[in-house]
């Protein structure tokens, strides 16, 4: 990650922070909330975030938690998921329920205002601490008949129909670096696979082929390289079961520590070749299911 990533805005984020969650935001239309008017699930979501806020202020100081984690939000130590699950609270106080099946897949459906990281909550009070993540889209629509749900320190929930002036700079800053040429962000996307992976002659080296060897042999182990996801680097899968898209369906269940090789990248996807049964396959795979 280069040091401008990582530079934080006067707010406590970073920007690599925000364009994480400005992928996923992307991954799904305004609409992809269920936001008709359901007043049960705008109670539930709003209790959710009371609860928490309940055990927060037991903590004595709040998390040192990511305003939205780069890693994956169920395993990422700076996960407020990960920190509020080991002081009691349960994985679906996290969720809103009317977000879409994109964002509660990751467990994980707000933001968290990490520039109050260490201090007590009496003193930010008047600060937000949580709001949902679909204000990080290009263009929300708040998901509770015209309103988002925000925690404040003092344990407080509202329903506001703006969002924080601190997220719209930064949302505005990341929009601007992510249209910019040669930028290094995570380009924004469809959470759906790639339906195709690059062209043959964009491979990085001759070992890297866009359609099916003619032969079945495994490449020379002696020309593997494990530093990254760069083009014909090796990779192996940390996750049993993960899948293998092809045209947006799954066309193999990988097995842990399997080893695959990268074609193409494309936002949070791998174009990868692997080899199962003797017989080589060629589709995606999310880069959180894979390690060099």
């Amino acid at each position: 990650m280069s040091p401008k990533l990582r530079a934080k805005f006067r707010f406590g984020f970073t920007l690599i922070e925000v364009m994480t969650a400005m992928t996923i935001a992307a991954s799904v239309s305004s609409g992809g909330y269920s936001h008709v008017m359901d007043r049960a699930k705008a109670l539930q979501c709003q209790n959710n975030l009371r609860q928490m806020g309940v055990v927060l202020k037991t903590m004595g100081t709040l998390p040192n938690a990511a305003f939205y984690p780069s890693g994956d939000p169920k395993s990422d130590p700076k996960s407020l998921l990960v920190i509020g699950k080991k002081a009691g609270l349960t994985e679906s106080m996290f969720m809103c329920p009317t977000a879409p099946p994109e964002f509660r897949d990751k467990g994980l459906t707000f933001l968290w205002n990490d520039a109050v990281n260490g201090q007590g909550p009496f003193s930010v009070s008047r600060e937000w601490l949580m709001i949902e993540m679909n204000a990080l889209s290009a263009e929300p629509t708040p998901p509770h008949a015209g309103k988002y749900h925000v925690l404040y320190g003092d344990g407080s929930v509202k329903a506001v129909t703006s969002i924080p002036q601190e997220i719209e700079k930064a949302k505005a800053s990341a929009q601007k670096k992510l249209k910019s040429p040669g930028s290094e962000s995570p380009k924004a996307q469809k959470v759906a696979p790639p339906q195709s992976i690059s062209k043959p002659q964009e491979a990085a080296t001759n070992t890297v082929v866009e359609t099916q060897p003619a032969t079945q042999t495994p490449v020379p182990e002696a020309t593997r390289d494990n530093s990254g996801f760069e083009k014909g680097n090796w990779l192996k899968v940390t996750r049993q079961g993960a899948e293998l898209y092809s045209n947006k369906k799954v066309v193999a269940r990988l097995e842990q520590n399997q080893e695959i090789q990268v074609l193409s990248t494309n936002g949070t996807w791998i174009g990868v070749r692997v080899n199962i049964d003797g017989k080589w396959e060629q589709g995606w795979i999310r880069n959180t299911n894979v390690t060099d």
